[in-house]
């Protein structure tokens, strides 16, 4: 199945109401060929609606997709040559796997021969061959999952969607099944452009992704500029275990709660209000108020939650705000030093300090 090849897609101004509800609001999107997009965002941030608009299964109030410069908005789901896996996975219980494999192949109408070429191709390529002639309820979730995606590419689309295609699986299974799929999908360098409400999964996946929110695109970069750089406080607190305090700048300097903090960013005045990122993973205990390289905030252990290979800690700081702090467990200091009550010094590294525009109708 080499001979897949992606198809470039242009979004622009993209808009879709209910009613006084605006599910999509002006997006403009651009994503290339062969690329890995993930839309990422909470309920109701309009990720699903820009995927079926893709499909052809909603019709846009206004603006234009061009798959590969052409025009698709009024054309049918079945003209857009596009693959697609539903979050149920929608396979036909009455049928076999190949059978479900071969249904797309059935509806246009292929030679008997082509047909069963291009299924043993699928299902070799999802490593489910000797599964041919299984039923469907003989197959774990997995397994399903793998024929959706047999049968989502087995004609050889030019672009595939994907909507929530991992949500019914356990933890485990959908952390294999996320790299499974990144690698089909270089393999057959197809674009693709996927759904997700899970952080991780986004990252894991994507070559981009897409953040969405009350039906605005408001950032896409790459899952390592994304987590380092957002470019606002909603897509910082959407990724990650994250806490956003608010801070000022005065003369060039950022102060939280009066203090000056260090940092190797540009800091910019001005009346909008800003956020100072803390990552629960960035932040560390150290002995001194004055560490060197660090802005240190002194804080009170609330609460100490053992998890395995982590530690999660709650903080208060001065003003009573709470920061959730994690460490490994391995090698950590005592946890007698670190119950409820205790005073420590909670540090973020100079490198790590990041200040972002605060989003007040996020």
């Amino acid at each position: 199945m080499s001979d897949a090849r992606g198809q470039t897609i242009a979004i622009r101004g993209l808009g879709k109401r209910y009613g006084t509800v605006e599910a999509l609001a002006g997006v403009d999107l651009d994503i290339h060929r062969g690329e890995f997009v993930t839309l990422l965002g909470p309920s109701g941030s309009g990720k699903t609606t820009l995927l079926m608009a893709l499909a052809g299964f909603i019709r846009p109030t206004e603006g234009s997709i061009a798959f590969g410069g052409q025009e698709v908005v009024t054309l049918p789901p079945h003209k857009r040559n596009v693959g697609m896996v539903f979050q149920s996975y929608a396979l036909f219980p009455h049928m076999t796997v190949g059978g479900n494999v071969a249904y797309p192949l059935r509806v246009r109408r292929m030679p008997r021969a082509e047909i069963g070429r291009r299924v043993a191709d699928a299902l070799a390529l999802v490593r489910l061959s000797e599964f041919a002639e299984r039923n469907i309820d003989q197959l774990s979730g997995g397994q399903r999952q793998r024929v959706a995606l047999a049968r989502a590419v087995v004609f050889h689309p030019q672009i595939l969607l994907m909507d929530e295609p991992l949500s019914a699986l356990d933890k485990h299974l959908r952390e294999e099944m996320q790299i499974e799929i990144r690698h089909l999908q270089r393999s057959l360098g197809i674009t693709t452009v996927s759904v997700t409400h899970d952080q991780r999964e986004a990252l894991t996946m994507a070559d981009r992704v897409a953040v969405l929110n009350k039906g605005r695109l408001v950032q896409i970069d790459a899952p390592e500029r994304l987590y380092g750089a957002p470019a606002t406080s909603f897509v910082a607190g959407f990724l990650g275990e994250t806490t956003l305090l608010d801070v000022r700048v005065e003369n060039g300097v950022a102060l939280l709660a009066g203090q000056a903090l260090r940092s190797e960013q540009r800091i910019a005045g001005g009346d909008r209000p800003l956020h100072l990122v803390l990552r629960a993973e960035k932040l560390e205990i150290v002995e001194r108020h004055d560490q060197p390289g660090y802005n240190v905030i002194p804080a009170q252990v609330r609460e100490l939650v053992f998890q395995g290979d982590s530690l999660l800690l709650y903080v208060e700081i001065a003003d009573g705000r709470r920061i959730a702090l994690r460490r490994p467990t391995a090698g950590h200091r005592s946890q007698a030093a670190l119950q409820p009550g205790a005073s420590i010094h909670v540090a973020l590294p100079v490198q790590e300090t990041l200040i972002v525009p605060c989003d007040r109708d996020a």
